[in-house]
Parts: C-alpha cells; structure tokens; sequence
C-alpha cells in the first residue's frame, strides 16, 4: 500500500515483552491530501468522538457548570469525568486556526 502526505509526528518506540518473546512497536501520524490528521483520529464509526452529540444517553454537556457525569469541550477534548474536576479555573486562550 502507498499512502502519500505530509508527516506529522513519529510516535515513540516502544518495546515489551509477551509469552512469544519481546516485541517492539512503533507509529507515526500524517495528514493527507483532503484528510487533517486530528478529524481523521477522532472519527468513530458511531460519529466524531469530539462531539457531545455523540454520546447518547450519556450524561454529558459541552457547558461548564452543568450538573453531569461527563464534560467535553466541544471540537477539542474526549469526554471526561466531572468527578475529577476540583475547584473552579478561569482562563484566557485563544487556539491556532487548523
């Protein structure tokens, strides 16, 4: 198989070992033509992975302060667990265009 683009980052190598004897493993992510790397990974067969609209019949929300299970910001993150959240954090960002 050929697959031309642009590569992206080479994933670090890891080594293990099993019941067959050691094994080593390693990755790399790229992006091609008509594909950005971050949609093509955060696509399931179920949607985007980074949309709350997703996770039916989670609780979820995409707005802070919501009294739910799960949180997400949308376009930007997995769910995650708001029982781990603590405290309140204020913060000014701004994100690079894609």
């Amino acid at each position: 198989m050929d697959i031309t683009g642009r590569l992206i980052k080479i994933l670090p190598e890891v080594r293990g070992e099993s019941q067959r004897g050691p094994w080593v493993k390693g990755g790399f992510v790229i992006e091609t033509e008509n594909s950005y790397f971050k949609d093509t990974a955060a696509t399931s067969s179920s949607g985007n992975v980074l949309t709350s609209s997703t996770y039916t019949n989670w609780s979820i929300s995409g707005e802070g302060g919501a009294n739910t299970t799960w949180r997400i910001y949308e376009g930007e993150s997995l769910p995650l667990l708001t029982a781990f959240f603590k405290g309140t954090v204020s913060t000014d960002y701004t994100t690079a265009d894609k």
